[in-house]
């Protein structure tokens, strides 16, 4: 391990400072296919039908993608993220995850090569991971068909081997109403702030009611243009996050009914739009 430590804390810190959202990890992936290339090990870019993941692999057949001929013994995927979140950046560490994945990845690479250890290790760069699905899209596109355990470190605050992970939704919430003077005729109007309002007010006496395994969170990136016109069109964000597919499945449809409800008081329109993703 002391052998890659230098050139890893010098990856952490490279990808910490690209700070790259998701999708548009070009150079952090780079970062990755350069450091594994110059410890001799081949990789490459865009694979699995995403521009910036990244694929390296030690044992079985090396030249050829996962799934790909035949291997003794078992196949090992490493899992590594590099996407920053907006504004804030690396605040979720995985910049560190990256590090910890290609460390990890060399390491077994070095004991193979001395040892020819049966079986393979793959080395995954899964990009979108925040506020995205990188692993979805590589996953339709078979990357993880042939592996027996995929594995992968992410930081946490306080030392923990088994941490619960909550599947996410994504819904977007559109409240269309009717624009007046707020002055002059606030009558002829239908609030669509009003109903974005009631929408997130609703959310949070929702949570009286859920299991400590349920998460609402959500903002209102568009409310209005100006105090004195009554709002004709808002949006709500909404991440909803539950443990099994089946809960989640039940907050879902409870989330639907809050918004729902919140177009009926206020007389809007309400368009509800679940996991939308980038083409």
């Amino acid at each position: 391990m002391e052998a890659v430590t230098d050139d890893l804390h010098q990856l952490s810190a490279r990808i910490h400072q690209l700070a790259e959202t998701a999708f548009e990890e070009r150079e952090s992936a780079q970062a990755i296919v350069e450091l594994l290339r110059a410890h001799g090990i081949d990789a490459q870019t865009g694979v699995y039908g995403v521009e910036t993941s990244v694929l390296a692999q030690v044992g079985g057949d090396a030249g050829a993608e996962v799934g790909d001929g035949e291997s003794t013994g078992r196949t090992i995927g490493i899992l590594a993220e590099y996407d920053a979140l907006p504004e804030i950046g690396h605040a979720c560490g995985h910049n560190v995850i990256c590090a910890t994945g290609v460390g990890a990845f060399l390491v077994l690479a070095r004991a193979h090569a001395k040892a020819q250890l049966p079986g393979k290790v793959v080395l995954l760069g899964t990009p979108a991971e925040e506020g995205h699905t990188g692993k979805e899209y590589m996953a339709r596109e078979g990357a993880f068909d042939s592996l027996d355990a995929a594995i992968m470190l992410h930081g946490y605050g306080y030392d923990c081997a088994d941490q619960v992970w909550l599947g996410r939704r994504t819904l977007t919430v559109t409240y269309k109403g009717v624009s007046a003077h707020a002055s002059a005729q606030p009558f002829m109007g239908r609030n669509a702030l009003d109903a974005a309002n009631l929408f997130y007010q609703g959310l949070g006496l929702l949570r009286q009611q859920m299991p400590p395994i349920d998460r609402i969170h959500a903002v209102i990136p568009e409310g209005g243009t100006r105090p004195s016109i009554v709002t004709e069109e808002a949006q709500v964000q909404v991440y909803v996050r539950s443990k099994f597919p089946e809960t989640l499945k039940d907050l879902s449809e409870r989330v639907h009914d809050v918004a729902q409800g919140a177009a009926l008081m206020t007389g809007t329109a309400v368009e509800l739009q679940w996991d939308v993703h980038p083409p």
